[in-house]
């Protein structure tokens, strides 16, 4: 189990660092899902290598919820009609909105994985 929440965590992590460059408009909490993603990575990185570590694989699922929280105000805010001042900035704006919005999902679907490595279900 936790060789797939890797997966799922580095796809999300992959996805995050393009977005935080939202961050520099004005769009905070895509810097917030792009910390939650590589913290959520790094966390991961450490359970596959030392085994499993209960308080550490808690800390991952929380970053996963704060991940998919922010995923969804960025979503918001990018979607919203009082978005960009610049035109150009409009379709970056509208791009970045279709990832974040497959990012919200990545990060619920990390969360439960990661849920259930903090569990410790499918070991034997």
């Amino acid at each position: 189990m936790e060789w797939l929440s890797l997966v799922v965590w580095t796809i999300i992590a992959a996805l995050a660092l393009p977005l935080a460059a939202g961050a520099i408009f004005g769009r905070m909490s895509l810097g917030v899902q792009a910390l939650a993603g590589i913290g959520g990575l790094a966390l991961l990185i450490v359970i596959c290598i030392e085994g499993l570590l209960t308080g550490v694989a808690w800390t991952a699922v929380g970053l996963g919820f704060l991940g998919a929280l922010a995923s969804m105000i960025a979503g918001f805010s990018l979607s919203s009609e009082h978005g960009g001042l610049i035109r150009g900035v409009e379709a970056v704006e509208e791009q970045q909105a279709m990832m974040v919005g497959a990012q919200m999902m990545l990060f619920m679907v990390a969360a439960m994985l990661t849920l259930l490595v903090a569990l410790n279900v499918g070991r034997a």
